[in-house]
């Protein structure tokens, strides 16, 4: 594995490397090893932050390099605030109407 990587990182910039889950196998761990940083991806509403605490120990009791964390499949129709800049009003005479910000957007810069 090692005799690979360094072949790569001679041919290329960046390497990106997807590993299984931190805590049901070694995998992770070992390869946390071989790179210069290790991002972790989080599935929003179903990796319990306890998880994440003890995934993140593992990985730096390895030595590992923690560069950030990737949340991903966020819903945003049922987080707060998302829901309500999606949409925004504005007053025609006489009349009201409720408009998407992505139409009226695509619509003003379309011409």
């Amino acid at each position: 594995m090692e005799s690979l990587l360094k072949e790569l990182r001679q041919r290329f910039k960046f390497l990106v490397i997807d590993s299984p889950p931190v805590l049901p196998v070694t995998d992770a761990m070992i390869l946390s090893t071989f790179v210069d940083g290790v991002a972790f991806v989080v599935e929003s509403g179903v990796t319990a932050r306890g998880a994440v605490v003890r995934a993140r120990k593992v990985l730096e009791n390895a030595g590992a390099r923690i560069l950030g964390l990737v949340l991903n499949k966020v819903d945003v129709r049922h987080n707060g605030y998302y829901g309500y800049y999606g949409h925004y009003y504005y007053t025609d005479p006489g009349k009201t109407k409720r408009t998407s910000a992505s139409q009226s957007a695509s619509s003003h810069f379309s011409g």
